[in-house]
Formats: C-alpha cells, sequence, structure tokens
C-alpha cells in the first residue's frame, strides 16, 4: 500500500515538473523567436518585457500545444521538437522574406506553396545565414538533447492521465486555433494592421494566429445588405446617363481629342491622335535629398528635379513600406485599395478565377483601342504576375527572357539603361495603334549592400548622423537611383523628338529598405521619422513612411496640369481622367464617391480628399467606407453584383 502512494506521489510530482519545463520551454522558444526576428539579443529582450501580454499568450499557446503532443507521445523532447519547427521556420522565413523584399510574411503568402520551388530560386542566392538564426538553432537543437534525457527522469507512468491531459490540452489548443477566441486579446477591430505591426506588436507566431482569426471572421461574416442599396443606385445613374447620351446631339467625350483644350487634358480639339501611355514603376524610386543630414556632392537625380519642375508632379501615397511591390501594381492598376480586402488577403493573391472581372486601367484603354502590354524586367515567379495580367487582357506580358541575351545588368538585374531601351524597341514595334505600356523596373532592388553592384561606385555621399551600415545602404540605393534617373532622361529625350503625343507616368513603388538592423534605418536616424518602431509612429509619420515621388510628363501638352499629390488608389484614375477618357462604372462610381473623401487608407493612416491626415479613419468617412468596402467585397468576394 505504501508503495503505491510513493509510485502516485512520484507520478504526480512527475506530472507537475513535466508541466513545469514544458512551460518553460515555451518561454524559451517566445525568445527564439524575436531573436530570430529582431537579430538582436537585447532587442528580442526588450521586446519580451515590453509586450507582456503578447509573451504571456505565445508562451502559453506553445505550452498548451507541447502538452497535447505529449499526451499523445509522451516524451518532452519530441513535444518541444514538433513545436519548435513549424514556429522556427516560420520566423526564419519571415525573417529572409522581410530582408530580401522588405515585406515579411504574410497569411496569403501560404497560398503559393505550389510555386515554392521557384520561390526559393529566386531568394536562395539572397538568403546569408546571421549569427543570431544559427545561434537559436544551436540553442533549440541543445534544448532537444537535455529534454531526450529529461525524459528518463521525468515520465507520465500511466496512461489515463497523459489521455486525460491530452483531452484538455487538445481542447484548449482548438479553442486558440480554430474558432477565433483569442481575437479581441490580439487586435483591435477598429484598426487596419499590416502584418509588419502585428509582429511589431505580437511577436511572429500571435501575428499569424491574430491574422487567421480575422480572416476567419471575414470568411463567416454575413451578405452585406449594402450591396443591393448600391447596385440600384448604380443602375438608375446609368440609365440616366444613357438617357441624356441619347438626346443630345453632342456625343460625350472618348479621348483627348474630343475634350476640347482644359487644364485637365491641355489638348487642342485639333489634336485627334490619342496619345501612348507609358507607366513606369521604378523600383524604389524616390528623392533621397528628402533626408536631412546626409551631404551629397551633386545631385543624384537631376533629371527628375528638371522634369518636376516643368511638369505635374507630387507626391506619391504608396500602400507598403519597403516592399510589397507587386500589391502596388495592383492597386494602381484597379484603384482598389488593400485595405478593404479580407484579412489576410493581398490583391496579389486572390482566387485566379477572380482577376478576370476586376476592374482595371488596361480595360479602359482596351476600350478606348489601345494596345496593352506589361513589362517586367525580371522573372515571373513572384506576385503571380503572368497569370493577373493575363487575366487582365494584356495583350502582352513579357519578362527578362523577352531582352536581348546580351542587356546590360547591375546590382545583379536588368540595368534601367536596357530598361528604358526596351520601352523604346516596344513603342517602335507598336506603331499602328496607340500603345498603353504598364513597365515594372527591377536594377535598384534591395538588399543595398556592397555585394549589390559588381564595381564600387563612391558618389561622395557622406553623414555624420548615420551609422556605418545604414551610410553603406545609402551609398548604394544611390548609385541604383541615379541608374533610374539617368534612364528617366533617356526617355523623356527620345520621346520629346517623337512627333505622335506620348504621355508618361514615372512613379516609385515604395521607400527602399535602407536598413542596417532590426531597430537602425535611415529614416530613424536622420530624423525623418521619430522612431524605428512603427507601433509609436503617428498618421503623419506613417504618411512619410509610404511617401515617394511621381510625375506625369508629355510631348504635347503646351502646359501641365497643377501638381498635386495622389496615392495608389487613385493615380490611374487621374490619369485616366486627364487624357478624358470616358470612365467604366467602376472607375466613375470611384471618382465620384471615393476619390472627394479619401486619398489613401493604411495602416494607422487616413488621409482625406483635400490631404488631411489621421492616425485613424475618422468617424465622418465611416459611410463612405463602408460603401466602398462593400463594392469591392462585392466585386472580390460576391457576385459581382454591382457592376458585373
Amino acid at each position: 500500500m505504501k508503495k503505491k502512494r510513493a509510485n502516485a506521489a512520484g507520478t504526480l510530482s512527475d506530472f507537475a515538473a513535466i508541466f513545469l519545463i514544458l512551460l518553460g520551454t515555451g518561454c524559451l522558444l517566445l525568445f527564439l523567436t524575436q531573436f530570430i526576428t529582431l537579430q538582436s539579443l537585447p532587442d528580442a529582450l526588450i521586446w519580451i518585457t515590453s509586450h507582456p501580454a503578447a509573451a504571456v499568450i505565445s508562451s502559453a499557446a506553445f505550452w498548451v500545444v507541447s502538452l497535447m503532443i505529449y499526451g499523445i507521445g509522451g516524451k518532452m523532447f519530441l513535444s518541444f521538437l514538433i513545436t519548435a519547427l513549424p514556429v522556427l521556420t516560420l520566423s526564419i522565413v519571415s525573417y529572409y522574406k522581410t530582408a530580401i523584399n522588405g515585406f515579411p510574411l504574410i497569411l496569403s503568402d501560404l497560398k503559393f506553396w505550389k510555386n515554392l520551388g521557384e520561390i526559393t530560386d529566386f531568394a536562395f542566392p539572397q538568403m546569408k545565414m546571421t549569427v543570431p538564426i544559427a545561434a537559436a538553432l544551436l540553442l533549440a537543437a541543445g534544448i532537444t538533447v537535455l529534454l531526450f534525457f529529461a525524459d528518463r527522469r521525468f515520465h507520465a507512468k500511466f496512461l489515463p492521465g497523459r489521455l486525460i491531459l491530452l483531452a484538455v490540452s487538445a481542447a484548449v489548443t482548438v479553442s486558440f486555433f480554430c474558432s477565433g477566441t483569442l481575437l479581441s486579446a490580439t487586435a483591435d477591430m477598429e484598426r487596419v494592421y499590416s502584418q509588419s505591426e502585428r509582429i511589431d506588436d505580437m511577436g511572429v507566431t500571435l501575428a499569424f494566429y491574430s491574422a487567421y482569426a480575422v480572416s476567419w471572421q471575414d470568411s463567416h461574416s454575413d451578405d452585406n445588405p449594402l450591396i443591393e442599396e448600391i447596385s440600384k443606385e448604380v443602375r438608375e445613374e446609368e440609365a440616366a446617363l444613357a438617357s441624356a447620351e441619347s438626346s443630345s446631339a453632342v456625343s460625350p467625350p472618348l479621348s483627348p481629342a474630343g475634350s476640347g483644350t482644359d487644364e485637365d487634358t491641355g489638348r487642342s480639339d485639333a489634336e485627334e491622335e490619342l496619345p501612348s501611355v507609358i507607366l513606369i514603376m521604378s523600383e524604389s524610386f524616390f528623392d533621397l535629398s528628402r533626408l536631412s543630414g546626409i551631404d551629397y556632392p551633386e545631385d543624384i537625380t537631376p533629371a527628375f528635379h528638371r522634369l518636376a519642375g516643368e511638369c505635374t508632379s507630387g507626391l506619391f501615397y504608396s500602400n507598403t513600406y519597403a516592399g510589397g511591390t507587386g500589391n502596388v501594381e495592383l492597386e494602381v492598376m484597379t484603384g482598389i485599395s488593400q485595405s478593404v480586402l479580407h484579412e489576410g488577403d493581398t490583391l496579389t493573391t486572390l482566387s485566379d478565377n477572380v482577376y478576370s472581372r476586376l476592374p482595371t486601367m488596361a480595360s479602359v484603354f482596351k476600350s478606348h483601342g489601345y494596345r496593352n502590354i506589361f513589362l517586367h524586367s525580371h522573372t515571373p515567379e513572384l506576385y503571380n504576375r503572368e497569370t493577373i495580367y493575363r487575366e487582365f487582357g494584356f495583350d502582352e506580358i513579357l519578362f527578362a527572357d523577352s531582352f536581348p541575351e546580351d542587356a546590360e545588368r547591375r546590382g545583379g538585374f536588368i540595368s534601367d539603361h536596357a530598361f528604358a531601351q526596351k520601352i523604346i524597341s516596344l513603342y517602335e514595334e507598336n506603331s499602328g495603334q496607340p500603345l498603353f505600356l504598364s513597365a515594372v523596373s527591377v536594377e535598384n532592388h534591395q538588399p543595398y549592400n556592397d555585394d549589390k553592384f559588381a564595381v564600387k561606385t563612391d558618389l561622395g555621399i557622406t553623414s555624420t548622423v548615420l551609422s556605418e551600415g545604414t551610410l553603406e545602404a545609402v551609398q548604394n540605393y544611390a548609385v541604383g537611383l541615379r541608374d533610374a534617373d539617368s534612364s528617366l532622361e533617356e526617355l523623356t529625350d527620345y520621346f520629346s523628338q517623337q512627333d505622335r503625343p506620348v504621355m508618361l507616368i514615372f512613379f516609385g513603388d515604395h521607400l527602399p529598405n535602407l536598413s542596417s538592423g532590426s531597430y537602425r534605418n535611415a529614416y530613424y536616424e536622420t530624423g525623418y521619422i521619430p522612431s524605428a518602431d512603427s507601433a509609436d509612429l503617428s498618421g503623419e509619420d506613417m504618411l512619410r513612411l509610404l511617401s515617394t515621388d511621381y510625375l506625369i510628363w508629355t510631348n504635347y501638352e503646351e502646359s501641365a496640369a497643377p501638381d498635386k499629390n495622389t496615392s495608389a488608389t487613385l493615380l490611374g484614375l487621374d490619369i485616366m481622367k486627364r487624357l478624358g477618357f470616358r470612365l467604366s462604372g467602376y472607375f466613375r462610381w470611384l471618382d465620384e464617391n471615393v476619390a472627394p473623401e479619401m486619398t489613401i487608407r493604411a495602416s494607422r493612416l487616413f488621409v482625406d480628399g483635400q490631404g488631411n491626415i489621421f492616425d485613424h479613419t475618422p468617424e465622418e468617412k465611416y459611410d463612405m467606407l463602408e460603401r466602398y468596402t462593400a463594392v469591392v467585397q462585392d466585386i472580390i468576394y460576391g457576385e459581382n453584383r454591382i457592376f458585373g
């Protein structure tokens, strides 16, 4: 009898030890994920102590999952290993995606698992083992070995106890991950989170849970009653327009030639030829001189500065910072703000069958007799571009393999000079009809280290405020920036000599990732923003991080339209209005209902139609935003009843 009581006491003490050991490994696993994400031991410890709620929830989640696995297998080392492998893999992949692309791993990236081989081929050459990642993996291996020996000392000796443990921990796990139970504890539903901000606030694992939970809620929401209301309004407006057109002796304008001379088009009635439109998204282009504390012996972008003073220019508000190029492309092309999509979705990760029904600039240009060509100077692996632009109805979709074999390469990619020459070649090959050419450069893609350019170019840039690593990034970025400026000059010089009308739009997709560490970057070090932690930034600060530059140049206007700031959401609309095009139903609705009230909406940022900046969407804009969201979600997730 005493022996049975002793065995029971031993079993209970073993269970208590197992509980505590696995709790400890849960805490250690949280530390390892933050060590990998932040690439700094002090930063990892600071994050844990400054985010206690997220740290406790994450550690508890790891603990409960480990207990569930222990209930199945009865081995602590297996429990830790099976829990740690996906968590550490998630952290490492997200870190490398941020380092390479400036944008962390997001929920919708998991849809690209079929393209894993192609993506790995693209990313692997740029992946370098870091000391924190190596140290974290070694620590994880050491913990596994220690737990292997601990299993010989502590173990559950009777099956019923393990079954109870399994049942309880499994129930808690299901509650955590299959029902969105912790959503209110991890996300403010009134706030638009980016995944970068989620990771800053919650850590990488809890950030993915939060994104999943919001996505789960989105997918289970009821049909929006606004859809029928807006659909009725649109039908009535279209009927009124059709009636007005049929009773009018004057046809509505279909081109700039029918618009007369005004400040929108700058063209006269005599000019009947439609202009070719060259839309250039230049990788990470922005006016570097906006950063103070950096000394330049000469102007890095003289052509851009000269042209900006002669034609329409201003700030371009991107939907992303330091990465996510494909999503900027598609927001410009569709006028759909990423902020109104379901959580976990981006414009580049929707179901393939959705893209054919999205409203696009391409469809409007096609309706006016244009030939549509998409050009990207790299491979098609990322962002599903080949499928998307085919569904958009582009006549040609061209990538790096369309360039000559001996095309110049700079910074590891096809150079911006070769890119400009390709644009000129396509223009000359398509002289029989007006051309809409949407082109994306890539020479100045990150990372901006000394390995980027084969031959080191010293532009003489110095700074007393930048750290050594950040200054190196700025110096290398500036080389590619100068090349992009030269390609712009090359193009405008060529098109200025052409008799046929041409409109050229040139803009940067996002700010470059000028960073030398998790909490060090050129924007913080120069005082452009007050903190390197995005969670501390105001709406005005966020707007600075989302602002690049753009210009609209033509070879036919007698005077340029006034300067204005625009955004990824509205640039395409601005272009089509300037050309005097009759807009399709969606773009007309966007112009009448959204553009007057909203320029951009992003995480912790709202800029209204008059340029006023807010940290969050103001209450007086809720009605507009609800209607805009209903329209977009009807197109993407619904039955496309409004404009279908």
